[in-house]
Parts: C-alpha cells; sequence; structure tokens
C-alpha cells in the first residue's frame, strides 16, 4: 500500500510540474491578454450603451451633442447633473468652446427628468469603470497585444 501512495505521489507531482511549465510559457499569456483585449470592446460599448440609456432620462440632450464616448464618458463622471453642466466646467472637458457653450446651454433647457443623488452616484461610477476598461484596453495594444 505505502508503495502505491508513494507512486501516486511521484504521478501527482510530475503532473503539477508539467501543468506548471505550460503555464509559464509566454504564448499563454500573449493568448490571454489578446482574448481580454478581444472581450473588452463589446463589454466597455454594452455599458456605455447603458450609460447613455440611464443618463439620458436625466440629460437626454447630452447624449446627441457629445457623440464621442470617450467624451460623453468624462462630462458623466465629472460633472454628473445637468445641474453641474457650467460652461466652465464642460470646457475642461470639450476642446470646443461653441460645444461647450452649446452644452451647458442645452443642461438649462434640458426636458430630462431629475435625478436623485444615489442614481447619479451609481451614473458616475459606471461612466469611472468604463473609462477604466477604455484604458486597459490602451494599456494592453500599447504592449503589443492585438487580435489578428
Amino acid at each position: 500500500m505505502d508503495r502505491i501512495e508513494e507512486m501516486r505521489k511521484k504521478l501527482i507531482d510530475s503532473a503539477k510540474r508539467k501543468v506548471q511549465q505550460k503555464y509559464e510559457e509566454k504564448d499563454v499569456h500573449i493568448i490571454k491578454s489578446v482574448n481580454i483585449l478581444e472581450d473588452l470592446d463589446p463589454i466597455s460599448n454594452l455599458l456605455i450603451e447603458q450609460l447613455r440609456e440611464w443618463h439620458c432620462v436625466h440629460f437626454p440632450e447630452l447624449s446627441e451633442l457629445a457623440q464621442d464616448s470617450d467624451e460623453y464618458l468624462k462630462l458623466v463622471y465629472h460633472i454628473g447633473s445637468r445641474e453641474n453642466f457650467s460652461e466652465k466646467k464642460v470646457s475642461e472637458h470639450v476642446n470646443n468652446p461653441d460645444r461647450a457653450n452649446q452644452i451647458a446651454g442645452a443642461a438649462e433647457k434640458a426636458i430630462g427628468s431629475a435625478v436623485d443623488e444615489k442614481d447619479l452616484s451609481e451614473m458616475k461610477t459606471l461612466a469611472l469603470n468604463c473609462i477604466n476598461l477604455r484604458k486597459e484596453r490602451e494599456r494592453l495594444e500599447q504592449l503589443g497585444y492585438t487580435p489578428e
């Protein structure tokens, strides 16, 4: 019985070493990174779409005025409530002064409903998560992990 147990342990140890060797190969990390990179775009796009639909209830005009997703995410995350969309604050995130003025003006006349702080906080958190996903995608791309 001892001999069988000893042989069992040796086989398990050998299998562990082979698995570790397999996971230490650089190809495994490249494949995993590329798979993540391929998944980030659809996930990010879906979350941004959901955020736009949710924030649109409060400030529907913003979605049309800030069609660039990066810009939209920054505005929602950094400013949030339409009541805070002053020209000065918008200008910090929009490079075009005329567009910043247009967005601030639209916020003053927005037809959306009021939003409570809890919901606004969740929208801002979602915007931050989307920003971080997009940054992660950029980092992976800079490292050379690109899908073929």
